[in-house]
């Protein structure tokens, strides 16, 4: 058993003591940084309760499905370079799979492609994502994509992205 001196009166107190058994002080050995930042982090979830409020008053609504102009110039860019043919799903003993192939329409090697879906249940609530990449896909190779899907309530699938530099 360890002895310093309480945060609050300065007489000495075991370290294991909940209370200061001089001046009462609830904690007496815990260091004032672990305090502030115990204080921080209270701080900032009353911050971010606060902007929730403020959202939900003053209407903000949620983040559009639709990119932003540079991302959706981005996918288009890479639609316009890959194409994806042949969708289809599988499973084995483990998990389901999303599969088809992704050709390389561009005159250059691809050193980057990711397929990527959005997986939905039953209700069509979204329930996940799916997904597959690979690399150095030379021009006009074939990529047959395997997107595992291991969320067993997913019923329906949608393309999200296709990514390729």
């Amino acid at each position: 058993m360890a002895l310093k001196p309480c945060r609050e009166c300065g007489k000495e107190v075991s370290t294991e003591a909940k209370q200061c058994i001089h001046c009462g002080a609830k904690q007496p050995t815990s260091s004032s940084a672990w305090v502030a930042v115990k204080g921080l982090i209270g701080s900032a979830f009353l911050l971010w309760l606060l902007w929730l409020g403020w959202s939900a008053i003053n209407g903000a609504s949620t983040p559009s499905s639709t990119p932003p102009p540079d991302i959706q110039a981005q996918q288009d860019a890479a639609a316009a370079k890959v194409a994806i043919s042949g969708i289809t799903t599988t499973h084995d003993d483990v998990a389901g799979y999303i599969t088809g192939y992704a050709t390389n329409n561009s005159s250059a090697t691809l050193s980057y492609v990711m397929v990527s879906f959005n997986l939905f249940d039953s209700r069509g609530d979204q329930v996940g994502t799916a997904m597959d990449a690979t690399n150095n896909l030379a021009p006009g190779a074939r990529w047959r994509f395997k997107a595992m899907v291991t969320n067993q309530s997913a019923t329906k699938f949608k393309l999200a992205q296709v990514s390729a530099f």
